[in-house]
């Protein structure tokens, strides 16, 4: 793997690279007011998508209510299984998207959606159920993609004729089913930007002091994890798709299943035909600033690139303290994680000050 270049940089006031590139994760659009956190998207479905409630309700009972949950997800097709899974498997408070993508990626590589598929093969041979953890899932599927009657007379089981499910139709039903979750999260977020004033001009007063307090130029472009657009004066590429094409994916590293490339980022970005970083960026050396980025091990391939492939100047990461707590300790460590998954020497970094770690005021 590339290490970062140690000692090719310019320092600070010398102006032979003044271009920067500003790097912006959801803990960006939070500081500027936006309600955009999953904790905030899960709380906005309890109360606008029906019978997301009622299933939430019965999580501890699913297994004794198949054919009411059943009927829900008949009634809705705005549920997704996804919404399923999430309510089962996964924490409903936690406020880190890359969280839930961490879930998709391991319920994936864990094989359950393979025993889903089982289950749901099993069932298309022998016209009956398995009583296991992927039964609820397997009947949603039935229902919803391989619709077979319930009918057990000796003529419907004398020209029944099972046809089984194939690994990639699945799996492409599979990431219908995300798409369903990314509509409604888009539809969310738009609602979210319309009902908050403010936005856009907090996120230009908050650009203006990352600015302030790193490279002091205005000469930047920004790179974007969050969905939301900025100001039509600013250079900007959303990375995981946009605000009306959400991308909810996995990484290429450390994907071992073959009918899961579909659910990577890289492919759904080509897809649906999103510019790349290089053609973005150009060829030109950068500053890099991050603010709000989480550093987590789904985008790492992205920071690896943005680091190694863009930068050649200083490396701001900057963070601000908010719940009445100091949190630049918490974060020289998981920035200090990535400088050492990056094969580079974090302190000698630091000295060289090649790396500078920035506490930015909340706007």
């Amino acid at each position: 793997m590339k290490k970062i270049n140690d000692l090719n940089f310019q320092k600070k006031g010398n102006r032979q690279i003044d271009n920067s590139i500003i790097v912006t994760g959801n803990g960006f659009d939070l500081t500027c007011g936006l309600e955009s956190g999953y904790e905030h998207f899960f709380k906005w479905c309890t109360d606008n998508i029906e019978n997301y409630v009622n299933v939430l309700n019965l999580k501890s009972n699913l297994e004794y209510y198949l054919d009411l949950i059943r009927d829900y997800f008949k009634k809705n097709d705005k549920l997704s299984i996804w919404d399923l899974y999430f309510i089962i498997y996964t924490p409903l408070n936690i406020d880190l998207w890359c969280n839930i993508e961490k879930e998709i990626h391991n319920s994936i590589n864990i094989n359950f959606w393979d025993n889903v598929l089982l289950s749901i093969n099993y069932y298309i041979k022998n016209l009956k159920w398995q009583e296991n953890e992927y039964l609820i899932f397997s009947a949603i599927f039935i229902d919803r993609y391989y619709g077979i009657k319930e009918d057990r007379t000796p003529l419907f089981k004398q020209l029944y004729k099972p046809t089984e499910i194939t690994s990639q139709q699945f799996y492409d039903d599979l990431l219908q089913e995300l798409s369903i979750l990314e509509t409604r999260f888009s539809k969310y977020l738009t609602i979210e930007l319309e009902k908050n004033d403010n936005y856009y001009s907090n996120q230009n007063a908050l650009i203006k002091s990352l600015l302030k307090f790193t490279t002091e130029n205005d000469n930047f472009k920004i790179l974007s994890f969050n969905y939301t657009p900025y100001d039509k004066n600013i250079r900007f590429l959303n990375i995981h798709g946009n605000l009306s094409n959400p991308i909810f994916g996995i990484s290429d590293l450390n994907n071992k299943h073959t009918d899961a490339a579909i659910f990577t980022k890289s492919f759904r970005r080509t897809i649906i035909d999103l510019p790349h970083m290089p053609e973005f960026i150009g060829n030109q050396k950068n500053n890099i600033i991050f603010y709000g980025t989480s550093f987590n091990d789904l985008d790492f391939d992205h920071y690896n690139l943005i680091i190694n492939s863009f930068g050649d100047g200083q490396i701001f990461f900057c963070y601000s303290n908010y719940g009445g707590k100091d949190r630049k300790s918490e974060y020289i460590k998981s920035v200090k994680r990535l400088i050492e998954k990056l094969e580079s020497n974090f302190l000698h970094l630091i000295e060289h000050e090649k790396i500078i770690i920035k506490e930015i005021n909340t706007i």
